[in-house]
């Protein structure tokens, strides 16, 4: 009797210790959550894909943040998991979405999926961790955003800017190259396809520096040069702030001409 006492405890205690092991990377508090992309130790790139499905209530206006970590606790990045459907429910919900980050110092990190907490209070915290590695690009993608007078040709709307990919050398940098890259213009074959910048050409990059969300970028003063009007002004500051806040750390872009911030670009 006791042999088969002993035997049954043991089958529990591997299926404990089995159901712990496949869910080595999500708390207990999190099994309300169920990550897809990117599984435990999966490779991922600048720009990766993330999905899954999670209960109503990790949501909050249909979404939830993701923060990614290099391996010394660094965060470098992350994005939104946005929900593909009705999120007011009890029930699981898929979501998607994209993450961005800087290049890392290390090779592993972790991503952390966070319940969005409105309330503010530690007890309704959730996180689900996936321990993951980062691949070793040998170059970076950035989006620039010029005007285009085939989809835009009335200018009803001076600030629509339209997004072109560049590759550029991996850097720590990246919102410096994305501005240089903003800087150089379309190429030809983009400009056959109807982009075109409204920043003049030669204009030079001072210093750009990302504190507390916000974006600070200086450049000098021949970009201020013949630009006259309201719709060619807004039109450069579009280019620039939506190149700076395709980067998840940028919110909100102050830009300043030799220093100049407050009669910067003004028409």
């Amino acid at each position: 009797m006791w042999k088969k006492i002993a035997i049954v405890l043991l089958f529990i205690a591997l299926n404990v210790v089995l159901f712990a092991w496949l869910n080595r990377n999500i708390s207990p508090r999190t099994v309300d959550i169920k990550i897809e992309r990117p599984q435990a130790e999966a490779v991922v790139k600048n720009f990766s894909e993330i999905s899954g499905k999670a209960k109503g209530a990790w949501y909050f206006e249909g979404s939830f943040p993701v923060k990614i970590f290099d391996a010394k606790g660094i965060e470098i990045g992350g994005g939104l998991a946005t929900a593909r459907g009705d999120w007011m429910t009890e029930e699981y919900v898929d979501f998607s979405g994209t993450v961005e980050f800087a290049e890392p110092e290390t090779e592993t990190g972790v991503m952390e999926f966070r319940r969005d907490n409105s309330s503010g209070l530690p007890e309704y915290d959730k996180k689900a961790k996936v321990p993951i590695k980062f691949e070793k690009p040998k170059t970076m993608a950035v989006r620039v955003y010029f005007g285009n007078k085939i989809k835009n040709p009335t200018v009803e709307d001076c600030t629509l800017a339209y997004q072109l990919e560049r590759k550029v050398e991996p850097t720590l940098s990246i919102a410096k190259a994305a501005i240089n890259e903003l800087l150089k213009g379309p190429t030809p074959a983009e400009i056959k396809d109807g982009y075109y910048s409204n920043i003049n050409s030669g204009v030079t990059l001072q210093s750009i520096k990302i504190e507390d969300g916000v974006a600070y970028v200086d450049f000098d003063k021949k970009i201020e040069e013949a630009v006259g009007g309201a719709c060619r002004t807004a039109a450069i500051r579009s280019e620039i702030t939506n190149t700076l806040k395709q980067f998840y750390s940028v919110k909100n872009v102050v830009i300043s001409v030799e220093g100049r911030v407050e009669d910067a670009l003004q028409p």
